[in-house]
């Protein structure tokens, strides 16, 4: 094949793949509002293993590359859930929110603290959802004690912005030990 003829191969397989997208984002949608509906959770860690490891075993030469595209998936699928998820972000951020005067909820620069076990979530996860929702970072830092790491990350915005309150809910439930301190200038 020429690579003419196989950029067209792959125009077609994109071409059938945002098909397939726009139909799973449906169903998404449809999970999201069972769950508002029930009040089940969006990350369910066991069942997302179980199908990663359902869809790959019998993937060999790219089996990490699919890992790797069915994770980021169901994370881009779990952001749009979770849009449409409002008393959850509610729930999420009111717990989160460190005793504060009110004036400081007003600020315009986000401080969040939460860790994380290295091997089930790694950093790059949480710098991903932050990313997918347009969220800039001005300071980031780490600890490492032994599996758990602890991240503290501070973020261009505030609280108002649907983005936001959307990436913080996520953080909020597929961290733990998840808090908010909201900054002024």
């Amino acid at each position: 094949m020429t690579l003419e003829e196989i950029r067209c191969e792959i125009d077609n397989v994109d071409t059938q793949m945002k098909e397939l997208f726009l139909k799973r984002m449906e169903c998404a949608r449809n999970v999201a509002q069972e769950k508002s509906r029930t009040g089940g959770d969006v990350y369910v860690p066991e069942r997302e293993e179980e199908i990663i490891r359902k869809r790959t075993e019998d993937v060999k030469e790219v089996q990490s590359e699919y890992i790797e595209f069915l994770r980021y998936l169901m994370t881009v699928s779990r952001k749009y859930q979770y849009g449409f998820l409002s008393g959850m972000q509610d729930s999420v951020i009111e717990k989160a929110l460190k005793v504060q005067k009110e004036k400081a909820v007003e600020g315009n620069r986000v401080e969040i603290t939460f860790r994380m076990d290295k091997e089930k979530n790694n950093l790059y996860h949480f710098l991903n959802v932050l990313h997918l929702n347009g969220i800039r970072i001005e300071k980031l830092s780490l600890e490492s004690e032994g599996q758990i790491q602890t991240a503290v990350i501070l973020l261009e915005g505030n609280l108002e912005n649907s983005e936001m309150r959307r990436a913080l809910c996520q953080i909020g439930k597929e961290a733990f030990d998840f808090s908010i301190t909201v900054m002024s200038e």
